[in-house]
């Protein structure tokens, strides 16, 4: 019995201290943009692209202009004489590329912060695998999401930093004294 309920409370204490290591790990990324290693994760590509409305979070941020501001007049030849049909552009031409992509929706372009929907920074948690506790990501998606991340900028990124884990320490101490006090009460 007081075995299981060590156990328990061990495991309680890392729970609890999890929450701000998940906390200061996902905040070293989006408002510092820095890799475990505490080095710059890399820059958003500025090579030329266009881009549907579908791919737009901020779809009002979407203006289906073309390269040179074309916006859907086209001088055409039909037999002898010349007309102006009207197209309207399916896509956004963006000359900055992706990072402009991302700053015209008002998201992080200056340095990579890998927050777009926020769907695979908010599917990290701290959580129970097997008997053990662990940080990670709940979603096999956000899981892929992940590794190819970290495959494409060559960088551990969601690995806990040295100063991510002084912060857990100093959760879990906080946490262990609060459990010591309640079993002297």
């Amino acid at each position: 019995m007081a075995n299981s309920t060590g156990r328990l409370l061990t495991e309680r204490a890392f729970i609890v201290a999890g929450k701000p290591l998940v906390a200061s790990i996902i905040n070293r990324i989006t408002r510092k943009g820095l890799s475990t290693s505490m080095n710059k994760i890399g820059d958003y590509s500025t090579k030329t692209m266009y881009a549907s409305k579908e791919q737009f979070v901020k779809t009002g941020s979407f203006k289906a202009v073309g390269k040179r501001g074309f916006k859907g007049e086209r001088i055409v030849k039909s037999g002898e004489k010349y007309k102006i049909v009207k197209t309207k552009p399916k896509t956004m031409f963006l000359q900055n590329g992706y990072k402009e992509f991302r700053e015209v929706q008002g998201r992080e372009g200056a340095f990579v912060n890998l927050e777009y929907t926020g769907s695979m920074l908010g599917d990290l948690d701290v959580g129970r695998s097997g008997s053990d506790v662990v940080v990670g990501f709940g979603n096999e998606r956000e899981s892929k999401k992940r590794k190819a991340l970290e495959k494409k900028y060559g960088k551990r990124i969601f690995t806990a930093s040295k100063d991510d884990l002084a912060k857990y320490t100093e959760a879990l101490i906080k946490e262990e004294k609060k459990i010591v006090a309640e079993l002297l009460q």
